[in-house]
């Protein structure tokens, strides 16, 4: 039997008697559920080492965490909370934090539940990209992720068609740090995939578009899969921008019969002449939040395309992630990766590789020359071509 352990902030008795509830329903339809409240019901006194204990063991240990979202627990998540307040909560997120750091913020064993609609905003950054259930609503969908059974709402699809890779590629990653993108991105291309769409977000100078330009060449270079990546900032050369979109993507026909029709037009006609060959194909979108007209277009018929197209794949890196309030793809998307600028150490470390006898004090003295832009020290420690 499965078990789960249901997080949740202390935030009234309304609050409490809810989630007592949905532990008994869960219960009651033959999983196994650790709650404090059922947990004191069995033992009085409370636990022998404390409840902070307590909590951060069931957190760690638990098979299933369903976190029960609150605009409290997200303060504990974030350390926001009022000192002396919601202890046992701020044990159980710090954990629960820990667990998602070690699996790269990729995992089946973590999801959120809510009694009230939220808006994505207010939810810490790196949970944005997880699924979130109505706790009420959606609680048949609930018990088949907790189970691990097909159809479940847990971040992805049951199946991909053939052609998608048995197994995540081995790239040689010519990038500094970047790991969990590194990891995240393997295992998209892979036929068991729990996602279709990896959402990378990072301010400027983190170092996005030279990442997004790497991921193609990696496609190009080591996959057969039709690729192309639109850089959505560059509005004054559109039409260049789609030629080099369309260059990899073996739809050769479609281009030649969409001539002279609008760029919007020209989109349509690629996303449907993928959809005719239903072939592994991935699109890389860069710079999102400059799209304007296309932003719109990515998000109302590039990702609204997804849930229905196991042979697809997105890529969507910004400044600004898409919205994920009752669109239809969330439950198709893996947690959303942040890309920070990199610290000296990770930059003398790729160079390194590049170039052995550089020295720590010759790498500071680049970083700070370059003060610390992620495209120029790329060119700079990278290999040379």
């Amino acid at each position: 039997m499965t078990t789960v352990f249901l997080s949740y902030r202390h935030e009234n008795n309304v609050h409490r008697d809810r989630v007592r509830s949905l532990g008994k329903r869960l219960h009651d339809a033959s999983i196994d559920v650790v709650l404090d409240q059922f947990y004191l019901d069995a033992n009085p006194g409370g636990p022998n080492e404390g409840w902070p204990r307590w909590s951060k063991k069931m957190a760690g240990e638990t098979e299933k965490v369903l976190i029960i979202g609150s605009l409290g627990w997200f303060r504990c998540y974030e350390g926001k909370e009022l000192p002396g307040t919601g202890l046992g909560a701020s044990a159980e997120t710090a954990v629960i934090n820990q667990r998602l750091y070690n699996a790269a913020g990729v995992t089946g064993e973590i999801r959120i539940a809510l009694f009230e609609p939220v808006e994505s905003t207010t939810l810490p950054l790196d949970l944005q990209g997880f699924h979130r259930f109505d706790a009420a609503g959606d609680f048949d969908s609930v018990c088949r992720w907790i189970k691990g059974e097909a159809g479940a709402a847990a971040g992805g699809p049951a199946a991909a068609p053939a052609g998608w890779l048995a197994a995540p590629p081995v790239f040689e990653w010519l990038l500094a740090d970047c790991e969990p993108v590194h990891k995240a991105f393997s295992t998209l291309l892979t036929a068991r995939s729990a996602h279709r769409i990896l959402l990378i977000h990072g301010g400027s100078e983190t170092g996005k578009s030279h990442l997004t330009k790497s991921l193609l060449s990696l496609l190009v270079r080591h996959t057969p899969f039709a690729c192309g990546r639109f850089d959505l900032k560059n509005a004054s050369d559109l039409d260049a921008e789609y030629s080099r979109f369309v260059q990899h993507l073996r739809i050769d026909d479609a281009i030649r019969v969409s001539r002279g029709r609008s760029l919007r037009g020209r989109l349509d006609e690629v996303l449907g002449a993928l959809r005719a060959v239903a072939e592994p194909a991935v699109l890389i979108f860069d710079t999102f939040e400059q799209g304007g007209d296309f932003q719109r277009w990515v998000e109302e018929t590039v990702l609204l395309a997804v849930p229905r197209a196991p042979w697809l794949r997105v890529v969507i890196a910004g400044q600004q992630m898409p919205e994920r309030m009752g669109a239809p793809w969330p439950d198709f998307a893996g947690p959303i990766i942040e890309l920070r600028r990199l610290e000296l150490k990770p930059w003398f470390d790729f160079g390194k590789r590049n170039w052995p006898d550089l020295t720590e004090e010759m790498a500071r003295k680049i970083y700070e020359r370059a003060g610390g832009s992620h495209s120029l020290l790329g060119q700079l420690f990278g290999p040379v071509t």
